[in-house]
């Protein structure tokens, strides 16, 4: 059975407020009051709550350290920065035409606490007396908004299309057990990376429900615009071009993304509207770093998983594409489609295809994200099939996993 949410009510009027409050919250969270000024300090300390609602105006309580009437700041200063705040009031309209409110949250926010919503007496109040449960479903989905808010600072997120393509990064990064948790429909794993030089990284990662553009670049914005993550990679397996020579295992490091599916069905056959997406070029510094880095990499694989797997797959030790690779909607499993592709979109150096780079760099331009996209080809789209895929998984993962490690800000 799932344990109920902590929520701990400051307010110097229980007596009059405390069932109001009870039967708001009390059949979905565990509710804990305040109700003796001189324990006030005590209780927040000591008391392990979830969220804490606390009443702007305190008159009826005394600070027990002060001996002064108890102000909103100092229950601030008790609670600290950590945990979300519901602000609330009964007096609004009052606060408000004597300019005392706006002050108190300017101030909240400037000093860091995590003011996350406000309410008015009067919604408590709808929310208790609600036999249709309405306002009381509105008011429970504003605080469960607040205690899923996630304020960690993240060095990076990871997106990937598939679980199989974020597994060899976590199985190299992560020492100890990933935080799980689920932010609206989306399952977010959370750690810590340790660099080199001893840094560590908060990082978050999340794989889509389904391979394409939708569901990448519902979770990349969701990373930039709720998380305020500043850098996004994608990594995972794609199609390469043969006749570029392109290789299986070869790692695409793409300098743009086309999508090249949209456009007009006209009387005299279908217009395609070609669209590019590029990252910022700072993602995109090439080095001879980089393919020190790739080379060790495919060495140690050998090494390392192909002997002792008494693997047969034939390899040949990867080369780095910087050039641009096409996002289709579909997978593409016919011999020469690529070629053809490349000269529809006019692009003679095309060298791979996938199905979610164009929304990562999409999301990268309009929210203002650095974006890098690492994928290592699985197979020549065409005669597919999954073999080569977990060794294509292992290399664009653990190629980004030395890059963050070494903290080579190479491409």
């Amino acid at each position: 059975m799932e344990l109920k949410k902590r929520i701990l009510v400051v307010d110097d009027d229980l007596q009059r407020r405390k069932q109001h409050y009870s039967d708001a919250l009390e059949g979905k969270y565990e509710v804990t009051f305040t109700e003796n000024a001189d324990l006030i300090f005590h209780v927040i300390q000591n008391t392990k709550a979830d969220l804490y609602i606390i009443d702007l105006n305190l008159d009826l309580f005394t600070n027990p350290e002060t001996n002064l009437p108890l102000t909103v700041d100092a229950i601030l200063r008790a609670v600290g920065k950590d945990k979300p705040i519901i602000l609330l009031s009964g007096t609004y309209k009052e606060l408000m035409e004597e300019g005392r409110l706006t002050p108190i949250i300017n101030n909240a926010s400037e000093v860091g606490y995590n003011v996350c919503s406000f309410f008015t007496w009067n919604e408590v109040v709808k929310a208790a007396e609600d036999e249709e449960v309405g306002y009381r479903s509105a008011l429970h989905s504003r605080i469960d908004f607040c205690m899923n808010k996630d304020r960690t600072p993240y060095e990076f997120g990871i997106v990937c299309a598939l679980e199989e393509e974020l597994e060899p990064f976590m199985e190299k990064a992560v020492k100890n057990a990933t935080r799980q948790n689920a932010i609206g429909g989306i399952h977010y794993r959370k750690s810590i990376l340790r660099t080199k030089s001893g840094r560590e990284l908060n990082f978050i990662a999340a794989c889509s429900s389904a391979m394409g553009i939708a569901d990448a670049s519902i979770i990349a914005t969701h990373m930039a615009s709720r998380l305020g993550v500043k850098t996004i990679y994608m990594i995972g397996v794609c199609g390469g071009r043969e006749s570029e020579g392109v290789n299986i295992g070869d790692v695409i490091i793409p300098s743009a993304s086309i999508a090249f599916q949209r456009g007009k069905l006209k009387e005299d056959g279908f217009s395609p509207d070609i669209e590019t997406a590029t990252p910022k070029e700072k993602g995109l510094i090439k080095s001879p770093k980089a393919k020190t880095i790739l080379s060790e990499l495919f060495k140690e694989y050998i090494s390392d998983y192909v002997k002792k797997h008494h693997s047969t797959l034939t390899l040949q030790e990867p080369a780095l594409h910087y050039e641009a690779m096409a996002c289709a909607d579909y997978v593409i499993d016919k011999a020469g489609a690529l070629d053809g592709i490349a000269g529809m979109v006019a692009k003679r150096k095309l060298c791979a295809v996938d199905m979610e780079s164009y929304a990562i760099f999409r999301v990268g331009q309009l929210l203002d994200v650095e974006t890098v996209v690492i994928k290592s080809v699985m197979d020549l789209t065409n005669n597919k099939s999954d073999r080569y895929k977990p060794y294509a998984a292992h290399i664009a993962a653990n190629y980004l996993y030395q890059l963050l490690y070494r903290e080579e800000k190479v491409f």
